[in-house]
């Protein structure tokens, strides 16, 4: 990585990035994913989350730590597993597997092992991913440069020739082996907060147990601040500043709002935009932090000249 004094610009890289370039990496593709080569653990995330949770993967990692009190102590979580049909007249109908096969072993399917499940299941999902496609490529300085990457893939190194040690994976790298981190940012304590109300002791050693099974997959985004602290000191002085396809939701929001702590009021902010929602949370953001130095601008207005004329073609076939 450069010194101190060398970085002017900070790249920081989210999901939307990837999603420039043609990586099939949405959370509903996740879904699709799952219900393809995990049907068992997809039946019991609806089990366990969407009777309750409609939109459940449009904000996936939110959502996960939305579990509500009905669906602990009526007995979605802790229950038998349950296979949801569709009937013929197009109502949704459960079936408990212990009337139809005993060879499921889904009984005391707790908390605990559905996210280690599904903490195995994200990271088969991430690794099989195709990679970027390069005709969607933008103009990036990499002289001078760190790159903060929100993503699990290699697009920064593979399409851009990025610099490993340029680049902090803060929740991980695929191909790296790491511990790959997400999930929701309730701690056990939030949890049972937003849970409270008059509930008989056993009633609450229920939601105690879930709470503290909610913590496998809690992302500890002050922690991983901290423990990243030393690289902070590194952009200090950092001139301008590209936040590049990240959805900006609450659950990584505290990334971006230390950033604007320790930089200059000077620096030049550049967020990237793809819809119209994005482009009102990115004003909600701006305003929130008082950044007065800033533009907002979409990926597309950064192709590569030579590959601007393919991109036309290919998104037209």
């Amino acid at each position: 990585m450069a010194r101190n004094e060398d970085i002017e610009n900070l790249y920081v890289i989210g999901n939307g990035f990837d999603l420039h370039h043609k990586i099939q990496c949405k959370y509903s593709d996740l879904h699709k994913w799952l219900c393809l080569n995990n049907p068992m653990l997809e039946n019991r995330l609806f089990q366990v989350y969407e009777l309750h949770h409609n939109d459940f993967w449009s904000s996936f990692e939110t959502n996960l730590g939305a579990l509500t009190v009905e669906s602990i102590l009526e007995g979605y979580v802790y229950a038998p597993m349950l296979i949801f049909a569709k009937h013929a007249n197009g109502d949704m109908i459960a079936l408990e597997t212990d009337n139809y096969t005993g060879s499921i072993g889904e009984i005391g399917y707790t908390l605990e092992r559905l996210f280690n499940n599904l903490q195995i299941a994200f990271a088969d999902w991430i690794s099989q991913l195709e990679g970027a496609n390069p005709i969607y490529k933008v103009q990036i300085d990499k002289s001078k440069s760190s790159f903060i990457s929100f993503n699990y893939t290699q697009t920064l190194e593979q399409i851009y020739g990025v610099n490993p040690s340029d680049i902090l994976y803060i929740h991980g790298c695929s191909a790296r082996n790491n511990n790959l981190i997400f999930g929701h940012n309730l701690t056990p304590e939030k949890l049972l907060e937003n849970w409270r109300n008059n509930y008989s002791e056993e009633e609450l050693e229920t939601l105690i147990e879930a709470a503290n099974e909610m913590s496998i997959i809690f992302k500890d985004v002050k922690g991983i601040i901290d423990r990243h602290n030393a690289y902070w000191e590194t952009i200090r002085n950092i001139q301008s500043i590209h936040i590049w396809g990240l959805s900006l939701s609450e659950v990584d929001m505290p990334y971006i709002s230390h950033i604007r702590t320790i930089v200059s009021n000077d620096v030049k902010w550049e967020f990237s935009w793809h819809t119209k929602t994005d482009k009102d949370m990115v004003k909600k953001v701006i305003e929130r932090l008082q950044i007065k130095n800033y533009s907002l601008i979409t990926l597309n207005d950064l192709l590569c000249d030579n590959n601007s004329q393919m991109v036309l073609f290919s998104d037209f076939r």
